[in-house]
C-alpha cells in the first residue's frame, strides 16, 4: 500500500491507495513513536488531513518578525548558525481493517513535515 504525505499550512495532507477488502482505514499521527492522534475513515475516503500542527523538527523555520516604521521586516530574534534537528518528527501510518475488524494491511510509517508561517 502506498501512502503519500504532503505539507500544508500548519498541517499534513495524506492520501493512499485503496484496498478492495477494506471496511475502514485507521490513520495514525505520531511524534516519533508516540501516537498523538488517530482518525477512522470509511472505505471510500482515501485521504486525511491533520491541521493545527506546528513545526517541531527544529529545522523548519517560522516567521517571527516585527515590521519597522519604514515597512522593512526585521527578525525579532537574531540567529546565527545553522538550525539543528530537535530529535522530533511527525509520522503517519494507515491501517486497513476488514469487515470483521481484523487489520489486513498497513503502510510503513512515513515521515512528514509541516509548512509554517
Amino acid at each position: 500500500m502506498n501512502l503519500v504525505c504532503k505539507p500544508i499550512f500548519q498541517g499534513i495532507m495524506a492520501y493512499w491507495d485503496g484496498n478492495k477488502n477494506a471496511a475502514s482505514y485507521t490513520i495514525k499521527l505520531f511524534i516519533n513513536d508516540r501516537v498523538i492522534s488517530q482518525r477512522i475513515n470509511e472505505r471510500t475516503e482515501l485521504y486525511c488531513s491533520f491541521t493545527g500542527l506546528a513545526a517541531i523538527d527544529g529545522i523548519t523555520t517560522t516567521l517571527s518578525s516585527i515590521v519597522s516604521g519604514s515597512g522593512i521586516v526585521r527578525p525579532s530574534v537574531g540567529f546565527s548558525g545553522r538550525p539543528t534537528h530537535s530529535g522530533l518528527d511527525y509520522y503517519l501510518q494507515v491501517e486497513v481493517e476488514d469487515k470483521n475488524g481484523k487489520i489486513i494491511d498497513k503502510t510503513d510509517k512515513v515521515k512528514c513535515s509541516v509548512k509554517s508561517f
